[in-house]
Order: structure tokens, then sequence, then C-alpha cells
């Protein structure tokens, strides 16, 4: 099975659909059952316009967005003698509300650079990505005179990357998917694929193909008095990712989470203790050099004649030096203010303030120990977002000529829905729907 997929997500998947051809040459007989063998054939004139709707939703942890566009582009088909070209002219239309949606509409979703595959129908990749970054620029307006070109080569590097994978989705559906295998009318045949998921890897898919029926393709008449051929098959697919194999995937993502949070944890304790271990060291030189320091000068090069300056390894030292010094001196003045507190209890005759202030002082943080440490938690806290379940599912319905091989009509579908877990320990739901429609008009 020629089943190729690339994606880059959670949530910033895209789908680009269009549809199966089919050919004349695979269509046989079983039983006394009519079989379509969809073979990948088609012709080198292929011409005409692709009008494309898409309506798209997405909430994410910084809101909701949601827009709609329509657009129209012209394509051909041109073939070599090992290879054949889909070439998607520039948008002849745009119409939608949103500007931002009309920007990414004409830039991103509509303008694509074109498919170049094999004579056999395997994708090879898209023909002119860079135009794709161009689009970009004008429909955003960007002046990128005064942006590092380093900056500029990675934005253009993730722009043509993302093209990649849009075009090589769209000739899944439009071809990868269904060269090769052979349908009955009402027929649904099950069969696995693999989808790249960020951060998960490959996953499998489990896909569902049905020819649901044959019928008369869009503006076709038959002399009165009879129907019209049925030229034209309507086909469907959906996919699901394997949820056990989602499962395990995430366990690996959380597993290796918790590993670099425990690291981190484990190297800030080594951090404190190293940060104490240094006041401890220095706390007699700082209290004798409080005013000075508190004046604004450092713990030791600024006392230092200028016959003997600090050199720069010293000077960095004796930074972090005066830092701890100024936290000693905080240390040393809540320490002091406390005593002062529990004394004028004291001296107040307020016995059992003096108990409690005591008690505050030194029992209680042996208290709070335990109970920290008794409700420690197992696992360290998350550094970042983790995903903890996904669910992606693509539903997609064609009609095609299988005896012309042209394409009239493709719907896709596509739901992608995961649990985010935060550091912090609260559950959000991202969610995207996108929702795509083309229309295929030939000549003209």
């Amino acid at each position: 099975m020629r089943y190729m997929n690339s994606r880059s997500i959670v949530l910033a998947l895209s789908v680009i659909a269009l549809s199966a051809c089919v050919t004349t040459k695979g269509v046989r007989k079983e039983g006394g059952v009519e079989k379509i063998s969809l073979i990948f054939d088609w012709p080198a004139d292929l011409s005409g316009t692709l009008s494309a709707s898409v309506n798209y939703s997405e909430q994410n942890a910084r809101g909701e967005v949601a827009w709609a566009g329509e657009n129209k582009l012209p394509f051909k088909v041109s073939k070599g003698e090992f290879d054949l070209k889909l070439e998607l002219g520039a948008p002849a239309a745009i119409e939608s509300g949103n500007p931002i949606g009309d920007a990414l509409n004409s830039a991103a979703l509509m303008g694509l650079a074109g498919i170049e595959a094999s004579d056999v129908g395997d994708y090879v990749g898209p023909i002119d990505a860079s135009k794709v970054f161009d689009g970009h620029v004008a429909a955003f307006g960007a002046d990128l005179s005064g942006v590092p070109e380093a900056q500029v080569q990675e934005i253009q590097t993730s722009i043509e990357q993302r093209v990649r994978a849009s075009t090589a989705d769209l000739w899944n559906v439009l071809v990868g998917t269904w060269i090769g295998r052979e349908f009955a009318e009402g027929e649904t045949t099950t069969a696995e694929g693999v989808l790249t998921v960020p951060g998960l890897g490959e996953v499998e898919t489990q896909l569902s193909y049905t020819l649901v029926e044959r019928v008369a393709c869009p503006g076709v008449t038959a002399p009165e008095g009879k129907e019209p051929p049925r030229t034209c098959a309507i086909l469907s697919l959906e996919s699901k990712l394997n949820q056990e194999k989602v499962a395990e995937g995430l366990a690996q993502l959380r597993a290796a989470a918790l590993e670099r949070a425990k690291m981190e944890a484990q190297l800030a304790a080594q951090r404190e203790a190293e940060r104490a271990a240094a006041k401890a060291e220095i706390a007699e030189s700082c209290l004798g050099s409080r005013e000075s320091v508190e004046d604004g000068k450092s713990l030791y090069c600024s006392q230092r004649g200028a016959d003997a300056p600090c050199s720069e390894e010293e000077e960095v030292t004796d930074a972090l030096n005066t830092e701890l010094c100024l936290e000693i001196y905080a240390e040393a003045d809540a320490k002091a203010a406390e005593e002062a507190a529990q004394a004028e209890a004291a001296a107040a005759g307020d016995e059992k303030g003096a108990e409690e202030g005591a008690e505050e002082g030194t029992e209680a943080p042996a208290e709070e120990a335990v109970a920290a440490e008794e409700a420690a938690p197992a696992e360290p806290a998350l550094l970042e977002d983790l995903m903890t379940s996904l669910v992606m599912e693509n539903r997609s319905k064609l009609v095609v000529d299988f005896q012309t091989l042209q394409p009239y009509k493709a719907e896709r579908t596509q739901l992608i829905e995961a649990t985010v877990l935060s550091p912090s320990g609260e559950e959000r739901t991202e969610k995207k729907v996108e929702e795509k429609v083309y229309v295929f008009s030939y000549g003209g």
C-alpha cells in the first residue's frame, strides 16, 4: 500500500484533500460482482479550475479562533517520461469576512506550490515550496528588510516544511491511499497505515475504505426515458489513530517529562545546597562589610587599591558573593525582627503570645516540614505542558469519474482533540476542527 503521510501538531495539523482517480482498465467481474480496481493513470491534458472552501475552528491555551474562506485556483497536469506534475496557479478569488483568514486563505491554504509525483503515483514532493513563503510575505504585508537573514531563513524553512507536509497529505487522499485497491459497490475494507505525529513519532492508523455507490457524473445527461450512465463513484475514507499505540506513546512522553523534571529538581536542590554552603562560608565577611556593601560597593574588589585590581574572573566571583551578602542581610534582619517581636510580647507579660511566637519560630516549622514531607507528591512538578490524551480522526468523501479519471468533488473533515496537563496541575482541552470542500471544473 502506498500510504505516505507527514504532519507537523497539537495542535497545528492540517490535511488537504482532493480525490482518487480510477480507470476502466481496472473494472472486472468476480463471481458476478463487478469490482473496480483503482489504478493511477492521469491524462496529460487535465486542466481547469479548483474551487475550495474552508471552515476552521481551534481552541487552545490562547483562546478560540474561527474563520471561513473560499478561493479559486487554476490547475493543470503535465507529464514527463517518469514523472507527473499537478500545478496550481495563483488564487483567482478570495472571499472571507476575516482579514487574517483572507491572508491565510491566500498564502497558505490555497496557494499551494503544486505536487510532483512519479509516473506510478508515488509522492515525490512540492514543486516550488518557496513561493508559499513569498505568498505569506505578500499576504501579510510583511517587511523583512530589517530582519536578520538567519531568522528569515528559519521562518522560510518552517513554512517550506509545512508545505511539504500539506502537499503529501493532499497526495495521500488524491492518489496515495487509493492506488492498488479494489472495491465492489457497498463494500468496506480496512487496513492499517502509519501517521507521523509530533512528539509521538510514527503511530499506527486504522483505515476504513468504502465504495458507497456508483452514480451519474455531475452534468452528464441521457436521452429522454433513459437514466444517465453511472460512470462516477462515491468513495469514502475514515482514519483513526490506534488508541493503544497513542497511549503507549503518551506514556513514554510522560516518563520522559517526569525524568527531566526529576533531574531539574535534583539540580535545583544541588544549586540551593551549594548556595547555602557559599553563604555560610562568607557570612562573617559579609556582616563585617555590611555598611560598605549596602552603600553600593562590592564585597572585595571595590575595596582593593588601584594598584591591585581584581581580575575578570575575580570580579565575577565578587559580584556573586556580593549578591549572597545582600541575601544574608535580609535574612538577618528578618530574624532580628522576629526575635524583637517575641521579646516585646514577653516584656508586655503576654506569656501566651510569647509561647505562640516561640512555637511559630521553632515547633511550627518542624511540624510544617513533617507535613510537607507527608504531602510531597510522588512525582516532581512538570516543567512544560504534557499531552495526556489525543484523538485524531479524518473523514473524506470523494466523487470521481472512473472512466475519464476526472475528480469532481472532495469533502474532508479533520478532528483533533487533546487533553493537556499544565505544570500547575490544571488540565485543559485543545480542539481543532477543519472542514474542506473541493470542486473541480474542467476546461476554460
